[in-house]
């Protein structure tokens, strides 16, 4: 099958390695309601993922060089945390937690083969976990008890969803849902019977060394979407648009009734080119349908990566631009009634900022974005 590399950064790769004491970020300027802004990151690097407690107690995950990397927000300042790294180049992508002292981060090494890469927070420390495949990549992780947790990701070529029931991780998911080559990208819930997992039957493999990304993807490919009730996961059809390629890599859920998805839709040709278009789409309870979103002006390309809803009327959607030849962040906002795009608050020092994920304080309206070189955006609503 014909395969096409689509660069989404082009960034040198880093060569800075994690040191064993905690480094402290300079303090955050005061936060101005309303607007985006910067804040200083702990280490640069590729942040990919990210999860938070309290205003004063949030998680970000990602990798610097060919270590992964992880950093904790006190409410002034970005710390990096200690935490084991395999003995292969290996990136982080994903974090969640049930409580502050269970906390879990997934993802996988870099090189080919994949190894699956769980890690898992007590309160005091980070420690590498085993899981029930071993080989393949994590993408998604979701906690809503401490024996409880789902994650999500691919092996062997086939959609993968492992269960952590407090004693161990077991294969709930490994097939074919869409095609040959089928990964889970996010994975979210809004209750322990109701969980959402996303993804593409576009063969998939991220690589994130030099604080970039490499996509590897097959000329075909549809969204993946799947639903967990309770009792077992099934298929759900999307109402994606009919293009050459489609990815979903945001996911979500805040009710039975209220889901959202965000991802990619490739239009062209593998010999001239593709173009990528945001993807929307949102689920009221019985369908899913597009939800018309906008692409960034005079853009080649335009992707969402990660979602954060706060209300039914205040959602967020992160991403990245592509110019042709340089990427920048980018933010959509949805209202209630429409998607709009925010200007996004990208640093004027020629590197790609592209945004990875994104994530909502839990009774708040702040929100953290989180991307490539270090980028760290957060606005409180």
């Amino acid at each position: 099958m014909a395969l096409v590399t689509l660069l989404i950064s082009r960034a040198s790769a880093g060569t800075a390695h994690l040191t064993s004491t905690v480094a402290a970020a300079s303090k955050a300027p005061a936060l101005t309601c309303g607007a985006w802004r910067r804040v200083p990151e702990a280490a640069e690097g590729a942040l990919v993922g990210v999860t938070a407690f309290a205003p004063d107690n949030a998680w970000i995950v990602g990798s610097q060089g060919s270590v992964p990397l992880i950093e904790h927000w006190n409410g002034k300042a970005w710390s990096i945390v200690p935490s084991p790294a395999p003995s292969e180049p290996a990136l982080l992508k994903s974090i969640s937690g049930s409580a502050p002292d269970d906390i879990w981060a997934v993802g996988s090494t870099t090189n080919t083969p994949n190894h699956t890469l769980v890690e898992h927070w007590d309160g005091k420390s980070w420690s590498i976990m085993s899981d029930a495949v071993g080989s393949g990549q994590l993408n998604g992780v979701v906690a809503l008890a401490r024996n409880d947790v789902w994650a999500v990701g691919t092996s062997n070529s086939q959609a993968l969803i492992e269960h952590w029931d407090g004693k161990s991780w077991s294969v709930a998911l490994q097939a074919n849902l869409a095609g040959q080559g089928d990964s889970l990208l996010a994975v979210a819930a809004s209750s322990a019977h109701d969980i959402w997992a996303v993804g593409t039957s576009l063969k998939v493999n991220y690589n994130f060394q030099g604080y970039g990304v490499n996509l590897n993807m097959s000329s075909m490919g549809s969204g993946v979407i799947v639903h967990w009730d309770g009792n077992s996961w099934k298929t759900v059809s999307g109402q994606g648009p009919s293009t050459q390629m489609v990815m979903l890599t945001g996911v979500s859920a805040l009710a039975p009734d209220n889901v959202w998805v965000v991802g990619s839709a490739f239009q062209g040709s593998l010999l001239n080119g593709l173009r990528a278009k945001t993807l929307v789409e949102h689920w009221n309870g019985s369908q899913w349908s597009v939800v018309p979103s906008s692409d960034a002006p005079d853009a080649f390309a335009s992707y969402l990566t990660g979602v954060a809803a706060v209300s039914p009327g205040n959602v967020w959607a992160v991403g990245g631009a592509f110019s042709g030849s340089h990427f920048s962040s980018l933010l959509e906002h949805w209202d209630g009634a429409h998607w709009n795009l925010i200007q996004a608050p990208n640093a004027a020092d020629g590197r790609q900022h592209m945004l990875l994920g994104a994530a909502a304080v839990p009774n708040t309206k702040q929100i953290w974005a989180v991307g490539l070189h270090g980028t760290v955006l957060t606005n409180c609503g």
